[in-house]
């Protein structure tokens, strides 16, 4: 059954560049972003590498997806942080969507060798 709104997109995204040595921060950063910003966070290995982390953050208005890039290198890896509605309801007000986008700079910030390479 098709959904009535489409498929799910991006509301706000960030393409991130994360030191492996610094995946444990990376990683307590997401989980105090979630702590903070009311999400369920969901924290699970991405693949083989023991630094790929897949992330679900959930939330009664957003969600929120972290997952690899493929392009990663020996020393870091990418990854694409997605911003979605929840499926079925509109997007959340512009503000909302703002204050979180903004609380998850603040916390990304804390993360020593971690680079935002592009937000859209």
């Amino acid at each position: 059954m098709a959904d009535k709104l489409g498929p799910l997109y991006d509301l706000r995204a960030l393409e991130v560049s994360v030191q492996r040595s610094g995946t444990r921060e990376f990683v307590i950063e997401m989980r105090n972003f979630a702590d903070t910003f009311g999400f369920r966070a969901i924290i699970k290995p991405g693949g083989p590498d023991p630094d790929d982390v897949f992330f679900e953050l959930l939330r009664h208005d957003a969600d929120i997806i972290v997952a690899a890039r493929p392009n990663g290198t020996e020393s870091a890896l990418k990854y694409t942080i997605g911003l979605m509605p929840k499926r079925s309801q509109p997007p959340p007000p512009t503000e909302t969507l703002a204050l979180l986008t903004d609380g998850l700079k603040r916390h990304l910030g804390r993360v020593p060798g971690l680079v935002i390479l592009e937000e859209r």
